[in-house]
């Protein structure tokens, strides 16, 4: 029972961490204002391929940091899947082993096997001590009315 709790708190610790940095902010590669317009005196062949260039790194740092974030939720999928899966199995052990567990009460069973455990338990069986000194009487109760 304590390896399976230990298991299905690994699998939610491990969908939650899993989850919290597949969704945690990044830097993304961007361009300033003066790297998007040409340079003076730039010819356009030149000004192409930089921003060809430019814009095929921004594309391939975006698609490598969304597959890591992507990878992350994946794991945090199938660490809560791996959960459930585990509850579940938790709760139809614990079906079964309740359906199929023959209640016993040790103590009365205890009790049916030990006859002398159970005198002294009742204690002796003398005969009624000497009766104590008599207690004043208490205040009288209201009068009835005749029927």
């Amino acid at each position: 029972m304590t390896i399976g709790a230990a298991y299905l708190t690994a699998q939610i610790a491990s969908a939650i961490l899993a989850a919290v940095h597949g969704l945690s902010r990044r830097g993304y590669l961007s361009e300033k204002a003066s790297e998007i317009l040409p340079a003076k005196g730039e010819a356009d062949a030149v000004y192409f391929r930089r921003r060809i260039g430019s814009i095929l790194r921004i594309v391939l740092d975006h698609q490598s940091h969304t597959d890591k974030k992507v990878a992350q939720m994946a794991v945090a999928h199938q660490a809560m899947k791996n959960f459930v899966w585990g509850l579940l199995a938790a709760a139809l052990c614990g079906t079964f082993y309740a359906i199929t567990a023959r209640p016993t009460d040790d103590v009365v069973e205890a009790l049916r096997k030990n006859h002398d455990l159970v005198k002294i338990i009742q204690g002796p069986r003398d005969s009624a001590g000497a009766t104590g000194p008599r207690g004043e009487p208490g205040p009288p109760g209201p009068k009835g009315e005749p029927k």
